[in-house]
């Protein structure tokens, strides 16, 4: 059985992970800014009819919310893999209240940057018990001193969604 996946933020570092889980055959929703790249996501989609694109920016809130409302109304969703900066958090914590409010048996996973590896830097949203929450920290490549592709955060993120740990690491880290 297919699951609907929501991924926000997923048209560029998070493409491929789209793309491998619409292959999958799972139905999935991308949420990201950028409108043409969202239009090369889903002319590359395997499986186009169960790909969807919306454009909307979560540094607008009450928009992004409304939207994220709009896709949840038309069907559920069984995972959020969530992809937001710092400035961004209110607007990820606001979601993830009103999905706990409208769904049940969802998961989180929230993608982050390295420094969320300092537990002074780590922001985690609260959940309620409808929710499973794992982070994926990604992290940098040390021997060759560099940031992951975004071929090697995809693989990463898809690997940690199939592992299921609450923390899960890609590449590198320093704490």
């Amino acid at each position: 059985m297919s699951k609907h996946i929501l991924i926000i933020g997923g048209s560029g570092m998070l493409k491929e992970l789209a793309l491998t889980l619409n292959k999958e055959g799972n139905e999935v929703t991308v949420v990201a800014r950028n409108k043409s790249k969202l239009k090369s996501l889903h002319d590359q989609a395997p499986q186009p009819e169960l790909l969807n694109t919306y454009s909307s920016d979560y540094t607008v809130e009450d928009t992004f919310i409304e939207d994220i409302l709009h896709i949840l109304k038309q069907k559920p969703v069984s995972k959020v893999v969530a992809w937001f900066h710092k400035e961004g958090y209110a607007t990820l914590q606001k979601m993830c209240d009103e999905v706990g409010q409208k769904q049940e048996n969802w998961e989180l996973v929230h993608v982050k940057g390295s420094r969320a590896a300092r537990p002074s830097e780590n922001f985690i949203p609260s959940t309620n018990n409808t929710c499973s929450y794992q982070e994926v920290i990604l992290g940098y490549v040390r021997a060759e001193q560099r940031w992951l592709t975004h071929h090697e955060i995809s693989r990463g993120v898809y690997n940690a969604m199939k592992q299921n740990h609450q923390t899960y690491i890609v590449g590198q880290v320093d704490s």
